[in-house]
This record gives C-alpha cells, sequence and structure tokens, in this order.
C-alpha cells in the first residue's frame, strides 16, 4: 500500500511539474522528470514486494546507489579542494529520511578521506516556527523543503562558519528564483569565496552559476537512469553513473549538449551577457 500511495504523490508531481511547463515555468521540467523517476523506483518496489522481494533488500540496494552518489561527489572535491576546511549542510533528520540521510553522510565522508578534507562544521538545517504552523498538524514530520528553505536561512550558516573554504550542501539550494537570487555567496570576491558543491536540487536554472564558477561542483539525477532488479555495480564509478550525473565548472557544456533539456536553453553564459552590454 505505501508504494501505491507513494506511486500517486509521484503522479501528481509528474502532472504539476507538466502543468508548470506548459506555462514555460522552469521549475516544470525538473519536478517532472525526478517525479518520472521516482515513480519508476516505487513502481519497482511495488512488482518486487508483490513477488515476494524482500522489501529491506531493495531499500538496502537504494541506499548503496544513495551512498555512492556522494562518494564520487567527496572524491571530486578531494581533487580539486585537498586540505579544505568544509562546512557541510543537511536536512533535519527525521524517522522517515535518516537511513537516506546517513547514507549521504557517510558516502561524502568516505570520498573527502581521498584529499584529506576536514569537516569543520556538520549544520542541521533547523525548519522556522511559522514554516510548521503553515502545514497541517500531522500531516508532514518536517514540511516540504520549498516551505522553509530560504536565502536568509542558507546566508546565516555560511555567515556563522565563515572560516570554511568549502561549502557542500546536501540539501541542495534554496529552491524559487527569487529565494536563490539572495544568495551572498554569488557576490563574494573571487578568492574570498569558498567553493560550492551540492545535490539534491533540480539544476535547470543554475548554468550560468557553473559557467561563472560560483559553483563547482554537482550531483544531479541521469535522464538516462536505470531503475532495475540487479545489485548495483561493485565499482562504484560504475553504480553512480547508473543512476547519476557529475556536473562541474569544467564539464558543464558537455553535459548541456549530452543531455538536452537538462538545462534551461534562456539562460546562458553571463560572462558573456556581461561582454554583450559592454560594447
Amino acid at each position: 500500500m505505501l508504494c501505491i500511495f507513494l506511486m500517486i504523490l509521484s503522479a501528481v508531481g509528474m502532472i504539476y511539474g507538466l502543468k508548470e511547463t506548459k506555462k514555460n515555468k522552469p521549475i516544470g521540467k525538473p519536478i517532472t522528470a525526478v517525479s518520472i523517476a521516482f515513480a519508476l523506483l516505487f513502481a519497482l518496489l511495488h512488482t518486487c514486494s508483490q513477488g515476494g522481494t524482500d522489501i529491506k533488500d531493495i531499500i538496502a540496494k537504494e541506499m548503496q546507489y544513495t551512498k555512492a552518489s556522494t562518494i564520487i561527489l567527496g572524491q571530486q572535491l578531494a581533487k580539486i579542494a585537498p586540505g579544505s576546511k568544509a562546512l557541510v549542510i543537511i536536512k533535519p533528520k527525521t524517522n522517515y529520511n535518516k537511513d537516506r540521510e546517513n547514507a549521504l553522510l557517510d558516502g561524502l565522508k568516505e570520498g573527502l578521506e581521498t584529499g584529506d578534507i576536514s569537516i569543520a562544521a556538520l549544520v542541521a538545517l533547523q525548519v522556522p516556527k511559522e514554516a510548521k504552523r503553515q502545514m497541517p498538524e500531522g500531516m508532514y514530520e518536517v514540511p516540504p523543503i520549498e516551505y522553509w528553505f530560504t536565502a536568509k536561512i542558507f546566508n546565516e550558516v555560511i555567515e556563522k562558519n565563515k572560516d570554511c573554504d568549502l561549502i557542500i550542501s546536501l540539501v541542495g539550494l534554496p529552491p524559487s528564483q527569487k529565494e536563490l537570487s539572495q544568495i551572498k555567496l554569488w557576490s563574494m570576491k573571487e578568492g574570498e569565496r569558498p567553493k560550492l558543491a551540492i545535490i539534491n536540487t533540480p539544476v535547470y536554472d543554475l548554468m550560468p552559476l557553473f559557467t561563472e564558477k560560483l559553483i563547482s561542483v554537482a550531483v544531479s539525477y541521469n535522464p538516462n537512469a536505470v531503475y532495475d532488479e540487479e545489485q548495483p555495480p561493485k565499482e562504484v564509478r560504475a553504480a553512480f553513473d547508473k543512476r547519476y550525473i557529475l556536473i562541474t565548472d569544467d564539464n558543464v557544456a558537455d553535459v548541456s549538449a549530452k543531455f538536452s533539456g537538462m538545462f534551461n536553453p534562456e539562460k546562458g553564459n553571463t560572462s558573456e551577457k556581461k561582454k554583450k552590454k559592454t560594447k
């Protein structure tokens, strides 16, 4: 029953995403893509559970993929920012998400070790009281992130950890364009600005942040992701590639060319726009 309920929620997400796409709202495509991915996953879980496959085994497989996502993220950061002091931002843990959040954090630590990167600060975001009051009582242990994750919260966390030269957000970035534009990190001088790595956030509108080198690394869902009953590949990179894409400020143009629709075509290199304005 749980899988069926989650499939229905994913279907609602797809419908919402398609409606937003028809309104030419950029958030529509990533919402649709993620909803489809989760719908396929929950359908697989339901099919396997009906056939007698142990649901715990299926969840364990998914946690292996989840851990692989941050192992590769950590290894990439070890290459480009060895010896850094990292601020790691995580979601509030609940009974429903603690296994996934633990897998993300464990994978990240494993990946960072290869570059002697220390986690100087680990910050679990706190949901504002007003956000909790907006939700029907008992509906959510933690309200959906779009209801409460703001630029103000993100800015405050960074401000309190100025000594960190690397920010790793396992929460991603504030989801709305308005909030995204108010992040103070973007206006910091190069050399003073920490490197930023993200996971769990739609990248559709983030092309300018990559080309301006404001985001160093991101992990995103692979549009060609494979969801099956097979055991995850033993090799971490192979498991990663089956589900995710590693996007960097160096390969973003290649990723955009390979996966049509991953980035908003109306948002290009802001450096080029600045040059045109100065002519």
